[in-house]
């Protein structure tokens, strides 16, 4: 399985024994640098609401932050790479993510992350709802996250204050690169 919380979906909700699942997440690869700030933001926006989209935006348009949004399904691959490029950062509005190859190609091309996380997985109901996230894989040096919609404006003022700071491409390329995948995976085979 690609993260931990889909693991623990697998082995706690769905009964299958724990010593017969890995994770595995598949490398990512991280572009060559070509930052060109054009822009402020690159909204991600997959698989929440409207009306959380609507906040969003308003809230960037309160802070006079200039923006594009991708949104799931209607983007090809180089649009997203040439917008993370060209935006000073992301703001994800995601829901929960088994990996989330697209999250860290947007950090594989250093953009900082500001992100809207959620903090439970319900898409087939209550009974078998698990902890989950939008970010899986995830370090400080990333940016800054928030849970709830009061929170936004604080944790965004530290995050803007130290944007200069983060280095998500760093942690792409030392916890999710080619490399480190395929030596997961040579772990994994060797133990079984």
């Amino acid at each position: 399985v690609p993260s931990q919380w889909v693991k623990d979906l697998a082995v706690f909700k769905f009964g299958f024994p724990e010593n017969k699942i890995e994770i595995w997440p598949v490398g990512i690869k991280t572009s060559l640098l070509n930052r060109n700030i054009r822009y402020d933001c690159l909204v991600y926006f997959k698989r929440r609401s409207n009306e959380e989209l609507d906040k969003v935006i308003k809230f960037l348009e309160t802070k006079n932050l200039t923006y594009n949004v991708l949104s799931y399904g209607n983007y090809s691959e180089s649009d997203l790479e040439l917008l993370a490029n060209q935006s000073r950062f992301c703001f994800l509005l995601n829901g929960t993510e088994s990996q989330g190859i697209a999250v860290q190609e947007i950090m594989g091309t250093g953009t900082p992350m500001f992100v809207w996380d959620i903090s439970n997985w319900d898409d087939q109901g209550p009974e078998w709802s698990v902890p989950a996230t939008s970010i899986p894989y995830w370090s400080d040096q990333c940016g800054e996250k928030f849970y709830h919609e009061s929170e936004m404006n604080k944790t965004f003022e530290k995050f803007y204050a130290k944007i200069g700071e983060y280095d998500p491409r760093n942690f792409v390329e030392d916890t999710l690169s080619y490399k480190v995948s395929v030596n997961r995976l040579l772990e994994i085979f060797n133990a079984n």
